[in-house]
């Protein structure tokens, strides 16, 4: 087991939470975004914006991909999605960029909501897992313990990363509590609450609105790890 890289100042602002993982050489900035849609050249958009965020790795939700129809490669990062099952909902897509201290390898889809990969960096492995969960859906969580189940002979438990719209602090209902058990059952945390945020992004949520009876907020997307993953 390799003693764990280090994780720093992950955030959460505009329906997007962001990560690094550090080697001897250079940090790797891992991000999940829900962009709405990946159709009529809003993944090119997306991707554009992450290369001026300086992302390495990002897990695109809710991308509506069907037919297999994507851009493959866009300026430097390279893409792999599943299959929405429909235009009007669901799809991920791991892009990452072309970086000689890191190599994304064994990519897999799990489905229209779930992909898994691992991270190789020096000699260090990082399986992870990427995950949409539709509104009222109870069928993606079977897709996700698969996942996870790809790497169970694994000393590491996988990140787990993506949008999986409940919040898992306040979970209401049956589906919410069937997500947060699961997250609990696979020994995962939030890793936001494990390093200080800037001043203003102390807030912790993916979305807020002003509304006449005050603020509305709502989190849903999430980075997640083991214990051991907590490292300042």
């Amino acid at each position: 087991s390799h003693p764990g890289p280090a994780r720093q100042r992950p955030e959460s602002n505009g329906g997007n939470s962001t990560n690094s993982i550090s080697n001897n050489n250079s940090n790797i900035q891992f991000a999940t975004w829900n962009i709405q849609s990946g159709r009529n050249s809003r993944l090119e958009m997306a991707i554009r914006a992450l290369d001026v965020l300086g992302i390495d790795l990002c897990l695109l939700t809710e991308t509506k991909l069907t037919g297999g129809l994507h851009t493959r490669f866009h300026g430097g990062y390279n893409v792999e999605a599943t299959r929405a099952a429909s235009h009007r909902q669901g799809g991920v897509a791991l892009c990452w960029k072309e970086n000689e201290f890191y190599q994304v390898e064994s990519y897999l889809c799990h489905g229209p909501n779930v992909m898994s990969w691992v991270v190789t960096t020096g000699e260090v492995k990082i399986p992870m897992v990427g995950a949409y969960i539709p509104p009222s859906d109870t069928t993606t969580l079977a897709r996700i313990n698969a996942a996870f189940e790809r790497f169970s002979t694994w000393e590491e438990t996988p990140l787990l990363i993506g949008d999986l719209n409940t919040d898992l602090d306040c979970p209401t209902g049956d589906r919410d509590l069937q997500i947060a058990a699961d997250v609990a059952g696979q020994g995962l945390h939030d890793l936001l609450r494990c390093f200080r945020q800037r001043r203003n992004k102390t807030r912790r949520h993916t979305w807020h609105q002003h509304r006449d009876d005050g603020i509305v907020s709502a989190r849903c997307d999430y980075i997640l790890g083991s214990s051991q993953d907590r490292i300042s």
